[in-house]
């Protein structure tokens, strides 16, 4: 294929691309976030999941207050975190919390003994009743499976190929296979492509 052919192709499936892209994050599950996440946690965050406050698939707590931690140990939603966790525990969704994010672990080296070793036990009692304590935003994605966000779909990664072609889905048909995953250069022939939509194939590209 010549290079000018090439780019012309390129442009004319771009739409296309843009419109699976914008399908996969639709489809993706939501998350509630709870405080503020660092740029770098929310990029992580936003590969795997759309960020909504309603309806949602599971709540990450950056920031936990001493009194939404208290209210929600209590079983008492008296404010908007603790709402939000206990209405999550509820309906048996998963509850992540930043240690980092715990207000009052922030006082360990003020507070009274007995006051601090008071709200380690309303911490434990969240635990108790299905929350996660994580250190960082990555064990979501190790707890979480990749393609949770796309359930309905097993991925074959062909990431190592620059050049895509009808020869390197051959070996996809017959393994439950509905989706690939190809590099962020990787150029797709016109003959890959029409296997793609003949089979039904979603593509997706690397992030």
């Amino acid at each position: 294929m010549k290079v000018a052919a090439l780019g012309d192709w390129k442009k004319e499936h771009l739409a296309e691309e843009v419109l699976a892209e914008l399908k996969r994050r639709l489809e993706a599950p939501k998350a509630a976030i709870l405080g503020q996440l660092l740029p770098e946690e929310e990029k992580e965050i936003r590969s795997m999941y759309q960020i909504a406050a309603e309806p949602f698939d599971l709540v990450i707590a950056a920031r936990l207050s001493v009194e939404g931690m208290v209210q929600a140990a209590l079983g008492n939603p008296g404010n908007a975190e603790a709402s939000c966790l206990l209405s999550a525990l509820l309906k048996g969704k998963k509850v992540y919390i930043l240690e980092k994010g715990l207000e009052y672990r922030s006082y360990r080296d003020t507070a009274f003994k007995p006051l601090y070793g008071l709200y380690q036990a309303y911490e434990r009692t969240l635990m108790t009743y299905g929350a996660e304590l994580i250190s960082d935003i990555s064990e979501i994605r190790r707890k979480e499976p990749r393609q949770a966000a796309f359930p309905e779909k097993n991925c074959m990664d062909l990431t190592g190929i620059r050049v895509l072609k009808e020869a390197d889905l051959n070996r996809v048909r017959g393994n439950g296979i509905g989706a690939v995953l190809i590099g962020k250069k990787t150029l797709i022939t016109p003959l890959a492509l029409d296997y793609l939509t003949n089979h039904n194939l979603e593509i997706r590209r690397q992030e």
